[in-house]
Order: structure tokens, then sequence, then C-alpha cells
């Protein structure tokens, strides 16, 4: 073989080096590229996640708190409904199941008296008041 013979099979595989080599690049590009996406993809969705989860704990908390003012609004309540309706149930009950009773009652009075006594004690129960 001659030398321009070889120079040319030379030239002719480093030609094709080249072409492997740029192909190589364009690849390499390419999944460079695609690896930045699913970077900014990923920190995106790390940082959607990190303000749903932030904001279903601002939630609890402040689910948290209203249930606490509410059961302690609610025991505010029935101490209220205690301490001012039980006074008055006890008043009615003295006065429903006073056995003195005025004379020339009809037996539908005697009975709606004892209906109203009964549901006055039952009330009365309900709001756990003391005995009367």
């Amino acid at each position: 073989m001659t030398e321009s013979d070889n120079l040319a099979t030379v030239g002719s595989q480093l030609a094709q080096e080249v072409r492997g080599l740029s192909q190589r690049l364009r690849l390499l590009k390419r999944l460079t590229i695609g690896l930045a996406i699913s970077f900014a993809i990923d920190l995106t969705i790390t940082a959607i996640l990190a303000t749903v989860v932030n904001d279903q704990r601002n939630t609890d908390r402040r689910l948290q708190q209203a249930l606490s003012q509410n059961y302690t609004t609610s025991q505010q309540q029935q101490q209220l409904r205690t301490e001012n309706l039980c006074p008055l149930y006890q008043l009615l009950i003295g006065l429903a199941d006073d056995p003195v009773r005025p004379p020339n009652q009809t037996a539908e009075q005697l009975a709606n008296t004892a209906k109203a006594s009964a549901a006055l004690h039952k009330q009365y129960a309900r709001l756990r008041c003391s005995s009367p």
C-alpha cells in the first residue's frame, strides 16, 4: 500500500470515529437535558408536597384549637345550664310535687299535673342536677 492509501484509510477511520463521537455527544446532551428536566420536576413536586404537608399541619393545628375551644365552650354552657336551670327545675318540681293541691281539681287536671311533674323530673335528671 502506498502512503496515500494509508492516509486515506486512516482519514476514513478518523472520520468514522469523529461521527461516532459526535453521535455519543448528542446522546449525552439529550441525557443531560433530560436529567436536568427531571431534576426540575422533582424539585417542583417536592416543593408542592412540602406546601401541602405544611398546610395540612396548619389545618390540623387550627382544627385542634377549634375542638378545644368547642369543648371548653360546651363545658361552660353545661355549667351555666346547671347553675341557672337546676334551681328553676327545683322550684317547678317543688310546686308540681306539692302535696297540698287546690281543691276541686278534676281527674284530667290531676293527670296533667302528674304528667308535667314526670317531665320536669326527667329534664332535671338529664341536666344531672343534684336531687331536689
